[in-house]
């Protein structure tokens, strides 16, 4: 659900169903340093001990391999299990961090699939949308449109192979 809306901004999408490997938590990392910019990470998971543990501990995994990174937790927390009335579960006892986070949020769990579908998609589309520049957005999307029309037009021109094509409209550089 969320990675057509990534594809649609142009943001990375990384789904891990579980904890990030330590390979792909370092190579994420590198990734994020190389480009000399600071990353947010919008992180989706499940209301549990174990998806309340990755998104605790994750940026500061991914600051010790260097990267200058913000994880932010975007789902799911006690108050959207209330807004969206969703199912819970008993939490899995097993898991050696139950004991803690039942202690913090109670003995409920909720898988992040329990959310619909067009409220996940919402809170993605929200949270990438909350550091789009509006102004930006609109003028890269102006432009996009004016490069279609362009490719278009030139598509329609009748090609001969070994033939030289020149404009041969006066261009006015002053306007």
């Amino acid at each position: 659900m969320i990675q057509p809306v990534c594809e649609t901004y142009g943001v990375t999408y990384v789904a891990t169903r579980g904890f990030p490997s330590i390979t792909l938590r370092y190579e994420s990392a590198r990734a994020i340093a190389a480009t000399g910019k600071p990353a947010r990470i919008f992180y989706f998971g499940d209301h549990d001990a174990s998806g309340q543990r990755i998104s605790a501990n994750l940026e500061a995994e991914l600051r010790q391999h260097g990267a200058d990174v913000t994880v932010e937790r975007m789902a799911l927390d006690p108050w959207q299990v209330n807004l969206y009335r969703l199912p819970t579960r008993p939490g899995k006892r097993t898991d050696s961090r139950h004991a803690a986070f039942a202690a913090q949020f109670g003995e409920a769990s909720v898988e992040l699939d329990a959310l619909p579908p067009s409220d996940l998609v919402n809170l993605a589309e929200t949270a990438i949308r909350s550091l789009v520049e509006p102004y930006e957005w609109a003028e890269m999307e102006r432009i996009e449109e004016l490069e279609k029309v362009t490719f278009a037009s030139l598509a329609a021109l009748p090609f001969n192979a070994g033939t030289t094509y020149r404009l041969t409209q006066e261009v006015d550089h002053a306007a």
